[in-house]
C-alpha cells in the first residue's frame, strides 16, 4: 500500500474518531451542566434519597469529556462525594459510566 493510500484512509477515521468526540462533548455539556446536576440533586433529595445518579440516555462513556470532568471538580469544590460507577452491555460490546453524586 502506498503512502497516498495510507494518508486517504486515516482521513475517514480521523473525521469520525473527532465526530464522535464531538458528539460525546454535546451530549455531556447538557448531562453535566450546573443546572442540569442542581435539578437531579434537588429532585432526589425531595424524594428522600441521598444520592443522584446522572446518567445518558443511550449508552455512551462521557466520562472523559472536559464536562464530565468538570462537572466532578466542582462537585467536588461544593462539598459532594463523586463516583463513577460502571455499567456494561456485553452482548453490545458497549460499556460505560454513570456519575453518582452523594451527599
Amino acid at each position: 500500500m502506498s503512502a497516498r493510500s495510507n494518508a486517504n484512509m486515516a482521513a475517514p477515521l480521523g473525521r469520525m474518531q473527532e465526530r464522535t468526540r464531538q458528539a460525546r462533548e454535546g451530549m455531556a455539556e447538557k448531562l453535566f451542566s450546573r443546572a442540569a446536576l442542581e435539578s437531579a440533586m434537588s429532585d432526589a433529595s425531595a424524594a428522600g434519597h441521598s444520592v443522584a445518579r446522572i446518567e445518558p440516555e443511550k449508552p455512551v462513556d462521557l466520562y472523559e469529556t472536559a464536562a464530565a470532568k468538570a462537572a466532578a471538580a466542582w462537585l467536588a469544590e461544593q462539598g459532594f462525594r463523586v463516583k463513577w460507577d460502571r455499567k456494561a452491555r456485553p452482548e453490545l460490546g458497549q460499556e460505560w459510566r454513570v456519575l453518582v453524586i452523594e451527599w
